[in-house]
């Protein structure tokens, strides 16, 4: 256990190693991302799209630990008033996505940014919100078919990406490499007014560099949802698709990011906090 003095919280002390040991999880391979999204069924009907978001909401009880572990990290701040080393930061940012054929959609950017509150110099938690409107799909490389056994019309789709995670910094300075677990939402809404929202997961890392209160930032992710194609196509008025057959299946896109950190103010960074060294005596052997 942690001794985290200067934050005076035992709920406290318990979400710095919550937070710690799921990036500890993430490199051991202990966090099975298929089994976290076996709960959260995808779309498979438009016209039942509504109702399974309801009872497909939650993913499982590892997802409910991490977000437990983020919850209390954010609260903690509420019990205690002010907590000692906690800073801000705004990123804007880009993000280029590549998605695989057989999922349907063509490679895009979006833009948008991040806000993180820090802990001290190694964990803190971060949002992020991103959107492109008229992504285009790609659906005849999916070999799906209507109900009437006809190609599926392709369509201009407006994507939004937004959630929030955990960041484990693994060093101090002008040049700081990270390592980041999150999940959010994806959501798809497509010319016809249907919106498809699923459960996301990502996991990825990337390097910091710069100065005090501004540094750059490049990142690599892969961003994991399960998705029911039929989702993407254009339909007509009252169309029922069929079932797609591989809607359970785990689809990974590769995130490749680049923003710019711009401190909001609080902790410097100057001295390392109780919780830095604390972290830093435990851990000094590895995670």
């Amino acid at each position: 256990m942690l001794e985290v003095m200067g934050l005076g919280s035992l709920a406290t002390e318990n979400a710095v190693n919550a937070a710690i040991g799921a990036i500890r999880d993430l490199l051991n391979g202990a966090v099975d991302f298929r089994l976290l999204l076996s709960q959260a069924a995808p779309y498979s009907n438009r016209k039942k799209a509504p109702e399974m978001i309801r009872k497909n909401a939650s993913l499982g009880p590892r997802a409910g630990w991490v977000g437990s572990a983020l919850a209390v990290l954010l609260l903690a701040g509420t019990a205690q008033g002010k907590i000692e080393g906690v800073s801000y930061t705004l990123t804007p940012s880009v993000e280029m996505q590549n998605a695989p054929e057989e999922l349907g959609l063509e490679d895009t950017t979006l833009w948008g940014g991040k806000l993180s509150l820090n802990f001290g110099r190694f964990v803190g938690l971060e949002s992020h919100y991103f959107t492109r409107n008229g992504v285009a799909t790609s659906l005849g490389s999916t070999s799906l078919l209507d109900s009437l056994g006809m190609p599926l019309s392709d369509q201009k789709i407006d994507m939004r990406s937004y959630g929030s995670g955990l960041v484990f910094h693994l060093a101090s300075g002008r040049t700081v490499p990270f390592l980041k677990l999150g999940g959010g939402v994806l959501e798809l809404r497509g010319d016809d007014g249907e919106t498809a929202k699923q459960i996301e997961l990502r996991a990825g890392g990337g390097i910091k560099f710069g100065f005090e209160r501004v540094q750059a930032r490049i990142y690599v992710e892969d961003a994991m949802v399960r998705l029911d194609r039929y989702a993407l196509a254009a339909s007509d008025s009252g169309e029922v698709f069929p079932a797609d057959p591989d809607a359970r299946k785990l689809r990974h896109r590769l995130v490749l990011g680049a923003g710019i950190d711009i401190g909001l103010g609080g902790y410097t960074g100057v001295e390392l906090t109780d919780t830095d060294r604390a972290i830093v005596e435990r851990y000094r052997t590895g995670l």
